[in-house]
């Protein structure tokens, strides 16, 4: 399991040099508030490759919050991301519906299609 660290931000233009997984944790990295995150707990991730085509990134906070980022980006169909959020607090909330945004947009942008 990895800590999460404030990463430098991927230039995702030359996602085709990342493998799948390691471009789907990036994204995730790049789009939360990270300071915002460690200050209500949330302090681990863990990357899962489901299969070639769909990745899991969980972020787990204190006791039992987990939030859960699936990406599928199988080749003919359209990419799909989608988020599912165990407990948070209303401004993790707000924070959570910036991110989805922006985490949206680049799997938009960047998965092929």
């Amino acid at each position: 399991m990895q800590g999460l660290r404030n990463y430098r931000k991927v230039d995702y233009s030359q996602a085709l040099s990342y493998d799948f997984s390691r471009l789907c944790t990036r994204i995730v990295k790049d789009n939360l508030d990270l300071n915002l995150f460690k200050k209500y707990g949330f302090i681990t991730s863990k990357t899962i490759n489901v299969t070639n085509d769909v990745v899991v990134v969980r972020v787990f906070g204190k006791n039992t919050n987990v939030i859960t980022f699936r990406f599928e980006n199988r080749c003919g169909v359209k990419p799909t991301f989608d988020i599912n959020v165990s407990r948070v607090n209303e401004e993790l909330l707000e924070s959570l519906l910036m991110s989805i945004n922006s985490i949206r947009s680049c799997v938009d942008e960047y998965f092929t299609f």
